[in-house]
């Protein structure tokens, strides 16, 4: 067994290398970027970058029969003694010790880390002790984390206020000197004090981060990416604490020295270690970005005739993809529509699956996916819209994403339709077509005109199921189009939705917080309606509810059907309110041999939760008091204490004949 302990972070990181250099590429702990990402997780733990460690995988490779070439120009020993010393050590190891040392680190590396605090403050006397470098600073009306502050732990130091007569920003860092004390009768507001280690030369604003990715988001210090509490004390994670302490070195060197003491000598190298830094690169639109970079670096080291070199080389290399592109783009294949695939059993191309809550909407089209991919090896993605969804999330759009090196650039990222789309027309060229479904959960708790767009004039089928209709592509679509399917982006100005592409949806109108839908939507789908006790044969179960005199065993699908008549009947309730057999999952409504519900206890907190809830703020709540008349219905916590004792009585004194007519 590898003791952990006794090696450094460098030998670590070696033998996550040495450990996927003996996996076979098509192995799926290698497989699907698995070993590219873990290389990348553990490089950055360690102060390392990825090229290093891929690199020194590349050494390993050659070492292995994995069907990867790697680095063969010459022997291990010559290209790394250190890299053919780590060989040696563990060559005699099997597979599974390494991998288990490997795990080990893998999970060393992914852990957030130990958290560090910042400290701002607006206070005249407590600043000018600060500036002042003192000891001892006391900083009181803190309110969080006070079982976290430890002494000795460092703490960067932040000033702020409106328009004082000092500089706001990060100034420096301390530790603390004295934990949490003379905390008040909350628990909550206490003090602590802190001696201040080092100062910077000048205070870091948030602007002064921006190339600092990892600093985005610290609280009242990094760059702001979303709504920030202003308080005096926040928590940072280690890693973005380690980002912040290299920005701080490399803006005010002259606190290395200060730094080495403050802080642990593991810590201090992944501070002076690689880090991701963003660069700002002019690009026009539709510019190739190494066409950008190059430029940019050429005037940058437009003296240096050794980097200029370098900057050619990588020029050429991009001249070369660009000619590989052109080459693959003359393979071009026809797109196919008309495929001839025939689903069996028939189903609907677009189709709407609606009815009341519970009535098994997305059980059914989860039986139904299962029987349309039986056997024919095709493909799905389920979605569910809310109502922020939009068309850039269903149809795609561009986003910021990380390249293999981890830097930022702007790429078209596909939404599921998109996606389901392209697989489908991929399918299409084969000589076996095979099926393609989009399921859409919810389809009205999002605007569908909005999201769907002019994707919406596809959904008109004709007698093959092939879009009646074709629409412009925009440019994002058809670029991303001949990126998948090969040809040019002119190979797909017109698009249609080809037959072997199926989209199915669940509907409840009843819900809050849904969107109408226009007759021109509705009519290019088939709608399917779920009735309330459609499929209910299978779902019961007997358990007593209620105490004493008002103990009854009860089945809950007389129940439900009870609940339901008394809203038509009484209050004109419609039937999209009504409550399907499935609105309480199986799980709840388990029985035994006997037909009795095996936990009666998770039933009842269930139907509080479930039932009782769902009538009283939703279903019946402009009847809520008369609904549950034979109870206290002023609150629906009343209603639920009432429940335990009363039973099927909450709902009034004729409730149990109602109830014993459904079992007729």
């Amino acid at each position: 067994m590898i003791d952990l302990s006794t090696i450094n972070s460098t030998e670590k990181l070696a033998l996550v290398c040495l450990y996927f250099a003996q996996l076979r590429s098509s192995d799926e702990r290698y497989a699907n970027k698995k070993c590219a990402n873990t290389l990348r997780v553990v490089a950055n733990k360690y102060g390392f970058t990825y090229s290093k460690a891929k690199n020194d995988r590349d050494a390993f490779d050659a070492m292995y029969d994995n069907g990867r070439k790697g680095w063969t120009d010459r022997p291990l020993e010559k290209r790394s003694k250190y890299l053919n010393n780590i060989y040696e050590k563990y060559k005699d190891l099997s597979l599974d010790e390494i991998e288990e040392a490997t795990k080990i680190i893998i999970k060393e590396a992914e852990d957030g880390g130990k958290p560090y605090f910042s400290i701002k403050t607006k206070d005249a006397g407590t600043v000018h002790e600060i500036l002042a470098r003192n000891s001892n600073i006391e900083f009181n009306g803190i309110n969080i984390l006070q079982d976290s502050l430890k002494l000795g732990q460092p703490v960067f130091i932040v000033l702020g206020g409106d328009k004082p007569e000092w500089e706001t920003g990060l100034v420096g860092m301390g530790v603390i000197s004295q934990e949490p004390y003379d905390i008040g009768y909350s628990g909550k507001n206490y003090k602590i004090k802190v001696d201040i280690k080092l100062l910077l030369d000048k205070p870091i604003k948030r602007e002064d981060l921006l190339p600092y990715k990892d600093t985005y988001g610290i609280i009242g210090i990094g760059p702001i990416v979303k709504w920030e509490p202003n308080q005096a004390l926040s928590q940072i994670q280690e890693k973005n604490a380690v980002a912040l302490m290299r920005a701080m070195l490399e803006l005010s060197p002259s606190i290395e020295s200060d730094l080495d003491d403050l802080i642990d000598r593991d810590t201090i190298i992944r501070v002076k270690g690689a880090t991701i830094k963003l660069v700002e690169v002019e690009v026009a639109y539709g510019d190739n970005i190494k066409d950008s970079v190059v430029t940019a670096l050429n005037t940058v080291f437009e003296d240096d005739e050794e980097v200029n070199r370098s900057i050619q080389m990588i020029g050429n290399d991009n001249n070369s993809e660009n000619k590989s592109d052109a080459e693959e783009q003359k393979e071009y294949q026809e797109i196919i529509h008309k495929t001839g695939y025939l689903s069996t059993p028939e189903f609907e191309r677009n189709r709407i699956v609606f009815g009341a809550p519970g009535t098994g909407k997305s059980y059914i089209l989860k039986n139904d996916c299962a029987e349309l991919m039986k056997d024919l090896g095709g493909t799905y993605e389920r979605v569910t819209f809310h109502p922020d969804y939009s068309h850039a999330h269903f149809v795609g759009t561009y986003k910021p994403v990380s390249d293999k090196k981890g830097e930022i650039l702007y790429k078209f990222v596909p939404g599921p339709f998109m996606r389901v789309y392209v697989d489908a027309l991929r399918s299409g060229r084969t000589e076996n077509p095979k099926p393609h479904l989009l399921l859409i959960e919810e389809i009205n708790r999002a605007r569908v005109a909005a999201v769907f767009g002019d994707v919406f004039q596809l959904l008109d089928r004709d007698d093959d199921g092939v879009s009646e209709y074709d629409i412009q592509a925009s440019e994002d679509i058809k670029f991303y189009l001949a990126s998948q399917l090969g040809g040019t982006p002119q190979n797909y100005e017109r698009i249609k939705i080809p037959d072997n592409m199926f989209i199915w949806a669940t509907m409840n109108s009843a819900d809050q917080g849904v969107f109408p839908m226009d007759t021109a939507f509705k009519r290019r789908w088939n709608f399917e309606y779920l009735g309330i006790n459609q499929n209910d044969k299978d779902i019961d179960g007997k358990i007593i509810l209620g105490s004493d005199t008002h103990a009854l065993e009860i089945s809950w699908n007389q129940l439900r059907k009870a609940i339901n008549e008394k809203m038509a009947q009484d209050y004109k309730i419609n039937e999209d309110k009504l409550m399907g057999p499935f609105f309480l999952s199986k799980k709840f409504i388990a029985t035994d041999e006997n037909g009795n519900i095996v936990n009666p206890e998770k039933f009842i907190n269930a139907f509080k939760s479930k039932i009782i809830m769902y009538l009283y703020e939703d279903a019946a709540k402009q009847y809520k008091y008369k609904l549950f008349e034979g109870c206290d219905s002023s609150k629906y916590s009343c209603v639920c204490n009432d429940f335990d004792k009363l039973g099927i009585d909450i709902f009034g004194s004729d409730f149990r004949d109602i109830y014993n007519k459904q079992g007729v």
